[in-house]
């Protein structure tokens, strides 16, 4: 019996040493694909996506430029907020490492006119379902500045609800642009180095200010202040890759802790 306790004392000791060298920090992240071969996959947030003249889903196309199976379709200018997404297994802030890649196109299919106010903003990236404008790493969409049936869209990567984290880059209608963003923490005050591209155009902030955020969900989501009735047009997003977090060391030593404590408690009863 004294064999048993001394055994399991150590395989507890070693649990414990483990436990404590791995601390209390940001979960880690690793990164998930996410091509839209057959369908969604785990991107099982929807809000209003069929709502207001939206119709954003699965598609059966390439229109983004990758094979086969992709998402997007109308977005509709609205004041609610609608989104597709996929849910983060644990609720990270503004201090984890935060990156994405994929592919994009847009189409202006349905004829607007561009105005004061008249900015449709789609947004992807990391962003909090309770409160999407306040809580959000990536860049967004907008309409064009002309209102040329052929005039470029826009991108601008942004964070939260402060200023523009760069100038936009032009975005030709009906051409696929490969993009990635991505943010890096320094680790104190929220601030980070915040870079990435569209196509061509890239961008680089060091010490950029985001604030204090919260996310839990990777994916699209899109809604305006004032909306204009009629203001649609057609976006398709491809091959996205993603970093999300996974359960911190700690809590996984936590488990064994726990599993162990019981292993050896019934080796006890046993002996006893």
């Amino acid at each position: 019996m004294r064999t048993t306790i001394l055994l399991a004392s150590k395989l507890i000791a070693c649990a414990v040493l483990w436990l404590s060298a791995s601390g209390l920090g940001a979960y880690p992240m690793v990164w998930e694909t996410n091509r839209f071969d057959t369908d969604l996959g785990n991107w099982t947030l929807q809000l209003n996506n069929f709502a207001n003249g939206n119709d954003v889903d699965w598609r059966n196309s390439s229109t983004a430029g990758g094979t086969a199976g992709e998402l997007g379709g109308r977005f509709a200018d609205a004041v609610q907020v609608a989104y597709v997404a996929r849910p983060l297994d644990f609720t990270i802030d503004i201090n984890h490492e935060m990156r994405f890649r994929g592919i994009i196109t847009i189409t202006n299919t349905e004829q607007f006119s561009v105005g004061s106010g008249q900015d449709l903003n789609i947004w992807i990236g990391y962003f909090n379902t309770t409160s999407p404008d306040a809580n959000r790493m990536g860049w967004r969409t907008l309409t064009p500045s002309s209102t040329a049936p052929t005039a470029p869209f826009r991108g601008r990567p942004r964070i939260n609800a402060g200023a523009n984290a760069s100038a936009a880059v032009n975005m030709t209608q009906g051409v696929s642009y490969a993009f990635e963003a991505w943010w890096q923490p320094n680790g104190d005050n929220n601030t980070g180095t915040f870079s990435g591209f569209i196509g061509s155009t890239s961008w680089n902030i060091a010490n950029y200010a985001a604030g204090a955020s919260t996310f839990d969900a990777f994916g699209i989501f899109w809604s305006e202040s004032s909306a204009t009735p009629g203001l649609n047009y057609y976006v398709y997003f491809d091959n996205l890759e993603y970093l999300v977090p996974i359960p911190e060391p700690a809590v996984t030593g936590l488990a064994l802790l726990g599993a162990l404590g019981l292993g050896a408690r019934s080796l006890l009863r046993r002996r006893v």
